[in-house]
């Protein structure tokens, strides 16, 4: 992994902090915007991956029927028990964990509500018109909790809303703990990988 990380960066892949000196020797980020990505990168990496592991302990600590499955998984995957090493493969094998991790983000996304500026008009299925330049606001909190999405037990930890006999009917943007589009949160692809 890191002599791949090496070569990477031996064949010109640049690392945040690289692009974003380059944008200010350009004239295209000024040093106010500089360090305003650089604390927004560092926030979001620090803080959010904190508060969703300890969130996610926190639920499994309340819901001990669901700790119980996932202490499961891993005695399955390492039946021995005692001091061992997790590879990467292991975690890609963690199908439960992924359900605790989805479930966990459902209850308590890392940044509940989004900001965004239409940068066209927007007409919405019920005909309403947002002009551009208005700045909308979603809710993921309130989404991640819609009983005509999620099922009477909404409000409630369950990491099974996200076994995929029941995910994949649900639209795609039911659950977005990590927004969609263009500005969408770098960390999906960081914990795609686990």
């Amino acid at each position: 992994l890191i002599k791949k990380k090496l070569d990477k960066a031996n064949n010109g892949s640049k690392i945040f902090i690289d692009q974003a000196v380059e944008l200010l020797r350009k004239d295209i980020f000024s040093m106010q915007e500089v360090e305003d990505e650089s604390n927004t990168m560092v926030v979001g990496a620090l803080e959010t991956t904190t508060n969703t592991i300890g969130y996610g302990l926190m639920l499994l600590a309340m819901f001990p029927e669901y700790q119980e499955r996932a202490y499961e998984e891993l005695l399955a995957m390492f039946p021995e028990g005692g001091a061992f090493d997790v590879t990467y493969a292991n975690i890609q094998d963690m199908a439960y964990l992924d359900l605790i991790v989805n479930e966990t983000m459902r209850l308590m996304a890392p940044g509940p509500l989004v900001a965004r500026e239409n940068t066209q008009d927007l007409q919405l299925s019920n005909g309403l018109v947002l002009p551009a330049g208005v700045q909308c606001v979603i809710n993921m909190f309130a989404l991640h909790r819609r009983k005509d999405i999620w099922g009477p037990d909404a409000d409630k930890f369950n990491p099974d809303h996200f076994l995929p006999s029941n995910i994949e009917d649900k639209h795609p943007f039911a659950f977005i703990p990590f927004t969609k589009g263009v500005r969408s949160c770098i960390g999906k692809a960081i914990l795609s990988g686990k």
